[in-house]
């Protein structure tokens, strides 16, 4: 082989290397890309649905293989929010099944306590110390009172905007007044402006 042929040999054999490591490298990106989404959605900034913890170690493996720095940091920031959504429901999903057996195996009178917790969240609203005080009076022992108010399932910041509501629905109240009179029902600091803001206000 001439001098010439073997250098177009040789160059075009490396025009041939250079295009299959540029098509490898743009499949790692769209396989990393593909598996950063199915745990993480871009479009609204939420864990996708479905999404699981060997989704997310799938996507972690693929991520690592990608030679694009800028792609590889974009995708390493959606799998540390991933990460951190995914963790968060591990413990909500943890907490709810703690909450499960614990009411599964509760006594008669925290069952019922829990019951009636329940039925007066379906009319009105109160706080976690105003709940607990009602089931009281009505003459559970506070550590079934204490229980149904911890298994009952409310969230305390919707029921101090929904006591708010109650409020300015028959009277009318200044921002602060109405943080007051929902930190005197029993209501957190926080859960007082938060109604509050919740309300308009």
């Amino acid at each position: 082989m001439k001098p010439f042929e073997e250098m177009e040999e040789a160059e075009a054999n490396a025009k041939k290397a250079e295009a299959e490591a540029a098509a490898n490298a743009k499949k790692a990106q769209d396989e990393a890309t593909a598996a950063v989404k199915k745990v993480w959605d871009f479009d609204n900034g939420t864990l996708a649905k479905g999404a699981t913890r060997e989704a997310y170690d799938a996507a972690t493996n693929k991520v690592n293989a990608v030679t694009d720095e800028a792609l590889k940091t974009s995708l390493n920031e959606a799998l540390a929010a991933a990460e951190d959504a995914l963790t968060q429901a591990e413990q909500t999903a943890a907490e709810n099944e703690a909450k499960q057996q614990a009411v599964a195996q509760a006594s008669i009178e925290q069952k019922n306590a829990l019951n009636k917790a329940k039925s007066y969240l379906d009319y009105t609203a109160f706080s976690y110390s105003g709940l607990v005080e009602q089931l009281e009076y009505e003459g559970f022992s506070n550590e079934s009172s204490t229980f149904a108010v911890d298994n009952c399932g409310a969230d305390w910041n919707e029921q101090a905007a929904k006591k708010a509501k109650s409020y300015l629905d028959f009277s009318s109240f200044s921002r602060d007044g109405l943080i007051e009179q929902l930190e005197y029902e029993g209501f957190t600091a926080e859960q007082a402006e938060y109604g509050a803001t919740a309300v308009g206000y």
